[in-house]
Parts: structure tokens; C-alpha cells; sequence
């Protein structure tokens, strides 16, 4: 785990989708997934609720979920962390900001040796 690595995990019938400097999020209706939504508007946005990844109670909402995206995260303490995509917003807003290049961004042991496996021709 790297300070800073994101991931996004789109669920089935879901999709990320970007135009520009703007992403929304669209699922297939009827299908099911694994975000429930409170409903509540805020400039736009339903807020994420509970999902069925949520240990406690995820038996009273498995099936009710919508399809949906989610953002993974490695926290400060190198921990995985999740969240669920918001419905729209900056695609800005999905990203994690580097503050200390030195710090966060590390590159892989393993980098040289799938650099000699690998090799790009030269034309």
C-alpha cells in the first residue's frame, strides 16, 4: 500500500462516467448493487446512507442497494478506507492531493524489474 493509492470499484450495472472537469454516476434501473441512499438533496447530491458493505446491518439492506461506484483510499496510517461516489460533482474532488511528493509517492521495488520484463521498443 502506497500513501495516497486510489481506486475506484464500479459495480455492475453501474458506470463512471466524465465529461470534462464534471463525473456523474449512472446505474441501470431495477438492477441491484451495493449503495442505499438517504435522500436527502445538498446542491444536487443524495448523500450515501449505509451500504451492503457495512457490516452491522447489512442483512436488513442486502437487495435494497442501488448499483454504484466507490472511491478506495490508503489513509494516513496506511489503512484501506472506502466511500461511496457521490451521484455527481468535480472530478477534482475524487482525487487525493499530494502535499509531499518525497513522503507520498513511492515507487515500487518491483518497478525495475517489470521496467526489464517489459521492455518498449525503441523506433
Amino acid at each position: 500500500r502506497h500513501p495516497k493509492e486510489l481506486g475506484i470499484g464500479i459495480d455492475h450495472y453501474a458506470a463512471l462516467v466524465v465529461e470534462g472537469e464534471d463525473f456523474r454516476v449512472l446505474h441501470v434501473e431495477g438492477e441491484k448493487g451495493s449503495v442505499t441512499y438517504d435522500g436527502i438533496e445538498n446542491d444536487g447530491d443524495d448523500h450515501c446512507d449505509r451500504s451492503t458493505h457495512d457490516v452491522e446491518g447489512a442483512s436488513d439492506i442486502l437487495g435494497k442497494g442501488v448499483p454504484g461506484v466507490w472511491i478506495k483510499y490508503v489513509d494516513d496510517h496506511g489503512m484501506v478506507q472506502s466511500k461511496v461516489c457521490p451521484k455527481k460533482g468535480k472530478v477534482r474532488d475524487l482525487l487525493q492531493r499530494v502535499k509531499d511528493p518525497e513522503r507520498d509517492l513511492v515507487i515500487d521495488e518491483r518497478v525495475e524489474l517489470c521496467r526489464v520484463l517489459n521492455p518498449i521498443p525503441m523506433d
